[in-house]
């Protein structure tokens, strides 16, 4: 059974490298497509976005949002989402509208999802 995440240093070097990169204000988003028939997720997050318990908020929202958002988007792709410094001082509802833009610009969100 493979998980829905991305964990092995070799496959974030591919999509960081290969993949589709798409940038925001707060976030960079790499997408490429996998071998598998459903999507993961990688999230890097560096020490200077903030302490500890910020970050793993940050990382909680994030995995919630994709959560939400994986019902809607097309199946096999390895997603890695780049946090940068200015996203600390986001919420839940901006992370989810810069999520939802990117995958909108990367093709691979189905529908526009109404808030």
């Amino acid at each position: 059974m493979t998980k829905k995440k991305i964990s092995n240093k070799i496959d974030f070097k591919r999509v960081f490298y290969i993949g589709k990169r798409n940038e925001s204000i707060n976030l960079k988003v790499f997408i490429l497509k996998n071998q598998y028939s459903f999507n993961r997720l990688g999230i890097v997050i560096k020490k200077h976005v903030g302490i500890a318990v910020k970050r793993n908020k940050i990382k909680r929202q994030l995995k919630e949002i994709f959560n939400c958002l994986d019902r809607q988007l097309f199946q096999g792709h390895d997603i890695i989402i780049f946090v940068k410094k200015s996203a600390a001082k986001l919420d839940y509802i901006d992370f989810l509208r810069e999520l939802e833009n990117s995958f909108l610009k990367s093709n691979i969100l189905t529908k526009k999802i109404k808030h």
